[in-house]
């Protein structure tokens, strides 16, 4: 009797609109975050309230595991022109590559960094400022691997149980009847699942 197994995993992302609310802000400051999704402000550092500072040189890193890529999507955008300059780069450093440079008034266009992080860096000289910028972001994940089964042990076809090992971990909630699929003479089905080692 030849018995296939097919695990199916699936990850499901649903941000509601208090999701998208409470989501985390940050403002601009040499740090890297590892957050899918984020709310960028300027330093709001500066000696009139709302502006960034003069003399600033930040590079903000957006880098969450597995992310297969990280969109950038400004609302509002205001720096001295040619010597408050922001530059957005596809990848982990500021030797990335370069999306765009951007100063002045115009809003930059939505950016995504195909690399699954993205930098932002911003330099100010020590004159005029302005009110900086608010920029949204948001991650598209990698699906997830699924898991192959490397042994099935205790398999006849008089008994009702087997026992199969996976080659990676799973979490132990994963594991439930319809995360399976038992095909095979007569239909079977799966009924009930028990993680071992949870």
């Amino acid at each position: 009797m030849r018995v296939l197994f097919t695990i199916l995993l699936a990850v499901f992302m649903a941000v509601g609109q208090q999701a998208l609310l409470a989501q985390p802000t940050y403002n601009m400051s040499s740090q890297t975050v590892t957050d899918c999704y984020g709310i960028l402000f300027d330093s709001d550092a500066g000696q009139v309230a709302g502006n960034y500072n003069h003399n600033e040189d930040f590079t903000f890193v957006i880098c969450p595991p597995n992310a297969a890529s990280v969109t950038l999507t400004f609302f509002a955008f205001c720096t001295e022109p040619v010597f408050d300059v922001l530059r957005v780069f596809d990848g982990p450093d500021t030797f990335s590559t370069l999306l765009g440079t951007y100063h002045g008034s115009l809003i930059p266009p939505t950016l995504t960094a195909n690399s699954g992080c993205m930098t932002i860096h911003f330099k100010s000289d020590a004159n005029n400022s302005c009110t900086g910028w608010e920029a949204h972001w948001t991650v598209t994940l990698n699906p997830p691997i699924p898991p192959v089964v490397t042994a099935l042990t205790n398999l006849s076809c008089t008994s009702p149980t087997f026992n199969m090992v996976l080659d990676q971990p799973i979490p132990c909630d994963s594991a439930y009847p319809a995360s399976f699929i038992l095909t095979g003479p007569g239909n079977p089905q799966v009924v009930s699942v028990t993680p071992v080692g949870c």
